[in-house]
């Protein structure tokens, strides 16, 4: 029967490297028949239940190859406890999640060993920009992201929290992918535990003008975006 290592942890925080790097120590150093398995995120899930669902479809399909041909140790990027952590930042979905969590746990083997990664607030930035640059096809210097936690002593009960500002010049692609990243940037963030009460809010927003960057005493870069006509 194969023994199962899990490697679990918020995204950025190294699950696949060093997954990679542990399957490849246990071969090379130890003479082990180990493979490695990494989950393909999915491409299209509007919510994190659908999300939970397309991994826990992945798994099962896992399952039926370890038993026809699977090596002595698997190595695997993440399992049923993602869905449980998620669970606890989606209050509209938490039941949904965590009947899904019990039936993999069912039916799920129990790991040998699970490893927990972290990762500090600039993973997370560097994440998000990564994320951002993919989907808008933008520079790194176009794209700076501010996490602002409400900073008043006395705040109102129904602000959010935490509020990610993703601000970039209009064009195409944004009227064609805002959306859609806004999702995947709310998605990161619940992953990240970022979204507990009274709430997490994501704004990814177009803003036109006259811009410049300035560095010691000369005009780097400048640009201007017209409004867009109505």
């Amino acid at each position: 029967m194969t023994k199962l290592i899990v490697i679990e942890g918020q995204h950025g925080a190294g699950k696949s490297t060093q997954a990679d790097a542990l399957a490849t120590s246990l071969r090379l150093l130890h003479d082990v028949d180990v493979a490695v398995w990494h989950h393909k995120a999915p491409t299209d899930a509007p919510t994190p239940y659908i999300a939970a669902l397309e991994y826990a479809q992945q798994r099962a399909r896992l399952l039926v190859w370890c038993a026809r041909e699977g090596p002595d140790v698997l190595v695997v990027d993440r399992w049923w406890h993602s869905t449980e952590i998620v669970g606890w930042t989606r209050r509209e979905e938490r039941i949904a999640l965590w009947r899904l969590v019990s039936a993999e746990r069912a039916a799920l083997p129990t790991p040998l060993l699970t490893v927990l990664l972290d990762a500090d607030d600039a993973t997370l930035r560097a994440r998000i920009e990564a994320l951002v640059i993919e989907r808008l096809d933008v520079p790194l210097l176009d794209v700076i992201v501010n996490l602002q936690t409400c900073p008043y002593r006395n705040p109102d009960p129904k602000a959010a929290n935490v509020v990610l500002y993703l601000e970039t010049s209009p064009g195409e692609r944004l009227e064609t992918y805002g959306p859609a990243l806004c999702h995947a940037l709310a998605h990161l963030l619940a992953e990240f535990e970022l979204t507990e009460e009274p709430g997490t809010e994501v704004w990814v927003r177009s803003i036109s003008g006259a811009w410049c960057l300035i560095l010691g005493p000369e005009i780097k870069d400048s640009t201007h975006t017209p409004a867009p006509a109505e």
